[in-house]
């Protein structure tokens, strides 16, 4: 006969290989978490998967994956391709539509949509943050064929000035790229955007602002080829820091870009940009010679031993092109290392 204390001997067994079982399961379970992500935080659980899947079953994607695949461009995630997707969450995508008026994503015409989605993702290159965060202050290509300046905000890397990495949502590796969640949508950027953001047009940022209030450089630097009365597409030659602090020292009055006088200073910013065109390096190494510059004078380009130098309106020769085709949606801009002299100049 079975006694009440054998009973809860039974029990008690039970219950503790049910405990063991249970704790078991759960060391299994957060072992596998744990083993989906490295030292670096980088998440492997997905590698199985191609980027399509991966946002299509990622409840912070659910906007940008309707807009991928109304403008048709989700396909493009499922193919061996290698991409660097940057996702902006729901709340950002939300965002985005209320401040543009749209009601959905059905309401972004179809072929604009495409632009930005293509301005989201970039081909070939599998960027993980550490790549990123090595390329400070630098541009890279977008699948829409438009730059993406790199930058970092306390240590952490942002898009364009606006669309910082989630920290908590970066390297999601997939088969065919890696996918990392932002904060903000990765607006087309104009020539403004850069002249802005990029501080090695500080000086000449200022010179198109602060320094020349009487003329509205930068509306009109924002204006796209589509709008009535536009001089878009735009091609600047962007002088650097270097070049504005070299052409300070020619006057002994000047200590900044402010203190040089607006009727000198005007004509000079114009000598930079060439308005209608849109002139890339391609263009400079073929038959492009000369272009007339907003200001009137002609800019012409010399080739010797696979190298482009600039001649100015006033004559001065050899000005060097440091870097080219920092492209936007209506321009570009080329860095040169020296200030362009139109030939009103003094």
């Amino acid at each position: 006969m079975k006694t009440k204390n054998s009973k809860k001997r039974k029990i008690t067994k039970s219950s503790l290989i049910l405990g063991k079982s249970f704790i078991f399961t759960l060391v299994v379970m957060l072992l596998m978490v744990s083993c989906s992500k490295d030292d670096d935080g980088e998440d492997h659980s997905q590698l199985d998967k191609t980027i399509a899947v991966i946002l299509k079953t990622n409840p912070s994607a659910t906007q940008f994956t309707k807009a991928l695949e109304r403008s048709e461009v989700l396909g493009t995630l499922r193919g061996t391709q290698k991409y660097t997707v940057f996702v902006p969450n729901d709340l950002a995508f939300n965002d985005y539509l209320k401040k543009n008026s749209y009601a959905d994503v059905n309401a972004i015409p179809k072929e604009e949509l495409k632009t930005l989605m293509l301005n989201h993702m970039v081909p070939t290159s599998v960027l993980k943050t550490s790549d990123l965060a090595k390329m400070d202050k630098k541009y890279i290509t977008s699948g829409a064929n438009l730059s993406l300046f790199i930058g970092l905000d306390n240590q952490k890397v942002v898009i364009n000035g606006a669309a910082k990495l989630d920290d908590k949502n970066v390297n999601i590796n997939a088969k065919n790229g890696v996918v990392h969640i932002v904060n903000s949508v990765i607006v087309l950027p104009t020539v403004a955007t850069f002249l802005e953001l990029d501080k090695q047009f500080s000086s000449f940022y200022k010179g198109l602002t602060t320094a020349t209030p009487q003329t509205d450089f930068i509306t009109t630097l924002k204006s796209l080829k589509s709008s009535n009365s536009t001089l878009a597409p735009f091609s600047i030659f962007a002088p650097n820091e270097a070049a504005i602090t070299s052409y300070l020292k020619t006057n002994s009055s000047w200590k900044k870009v402010e203190d040089i006088p607006e009727n000198i200073l005007t004509p000079v910013l114009k000598h930079h940009i060439v308005t209608l065109k849109m002139i890339a390096k391609k263009d400079l190494e073929g038959s492009l010679d000369t272009v007339k510059t907003w200001e009137g004078a002609d800019l012409k380009f010399t080739k010797t031993n696979n190298k482009i130098t600039i001649k100015d309106g006033a004559g001065n020769e050899n000005h060097n092109i440091a870097q080219f085709d920092i492209k936007t949606q209506n321009g570009i801009i080329h860095v040169v290392e020296s200030i362009l002299q139109p030939i009103a100049s003094k």
